[in-house]
């Protein structure tokens, strides 16, 4: 079929009143039946699913399905000859090309993550600036629970964010949970020139080692089996490390763990509050800031 017979089809179609007010009717009757039936669906796996991460799944797919239903429906009604359908969806496909690509390429992201699953609802990712837990992924934006920065205490704010999937193929995104829920933290303590510095590292080390074994302890096996496999692909070592350098008015003991990312905050608290007991217990001193007030007198500049 060529552009003269194509147009003149179209142009036929419109020509037959009745036959588009049937059309038009049949395409209203569709649409409404899909809009009920992705509200029976969601109802139903509300009800009837209590697992939060497989109704987040099967939402991203009924979503996919609903939409390929619709415009295959409509599609097929409004053009009934196979090559005026695909000359349509041709020049449908080239005008949105050009004037919708920002949006084309949310859907495109879309069905990336629905495909490839670089991470799923609950975890914990940081994309253009922002930090948060996946509440949800639809064909336009990914929405997160936010949290604050990841260097502090890591806690949610209450705060929704959503932001374009697009920026999943123009930004860089980094997940905290892929494969495994644990990530490295630094947990940093000062102590005077005058300390035994030896006796500081090996109470640094013993701290380090005992409160590693409880986060493991407290953690599912599932996950600590995930992050065993993942450190053995790293080829990096699982154990916490402790370093000693000089800084300021002291050494600095930075002690390295692994830690859950949803307890950081408290694993963070835990670590530093058990360094600081044992290096009380064995005398060891630890700097305190100190303040200085300076008067200032008046002076007059003649």
């Amino acid at each position: 079929m060529n552009y003269e017979n194509y147009l003149e089809y179209l142009n036929s179609g419109v020509e037959d009143p009745s036959k588009f007010l049937q059309r038009f009717i049949i395409t209203v009757v569709i649409i409404v039946a899909l809009l009920l039936i992705n509200k029976l669906l969601s109802w139903v796996l509300e009800r009837y699913v209590s697992n939060q991460k497989l109704v987040q799944y099967l939402y991203r797919w009924k979503r996919v399905a609903i939409l390929i239903l619709s415009i295959g429906s409509v599609l097929l009604l409004w053009f009934d000859r196979i090559e005026s359908l695909t000359i349509t969806i041709s020049v449908i496909v080239f005008v949105a090309a050009l004037a919708l690509r920002g949006l084309i390429l949310d859907i495109v992201a879309y069905i990336y993550v629905s495909i490839r699953e670089p991470f799923d609802i609950g975890d914990r990712i940081e994309i253009n600036g922002c930090i948060g837990d996946v509440l949800d992924i639809d064909f336009l934006q990914i929405h997160l629970l936010e949290v604050e920065n990841i260097i502090t205490n890591q806690e949610a704010t209450g705060r929704s964010i959503a932001i374009p999937n697009r920026l999943l193929f123009e930004q860089t995104t980094h997940i905290y949970s892929y494969k495994s829920p644990f990530i490295k933290q630094d947990v940093t303590m000062l102590i005077s020139f005058d300390s035994d510095r030896d006796m500081a590292f090996r109470e640094a080390s013993r701290v380090a080692y005992e409160v590693h074994q409880k986060i493991l302890e407290n953690s599912s096996e599932e996950s600590v089996e995930a992050f065993n496999k993942s450190i053995e692909i790293g080829e990096s070592s699982n154990k916490p490390s402790v370093r000693m350098g000089v800084k300021g008015a002291g050494f600095e003991i930075v002690v390295t763990y692994f830690t859950d990312y949803h307890n950081m905050s408290y694993n963070n608290t835990r670590m530093q509050l058990a360094l600081y007991d044992a290096f009380l217990d064995k005398n060891i001193e630890m700097p305190t800031a100190e303040y200085h007030q300076v008067e200032h007198s008046n002076m007059v500049v003649k």
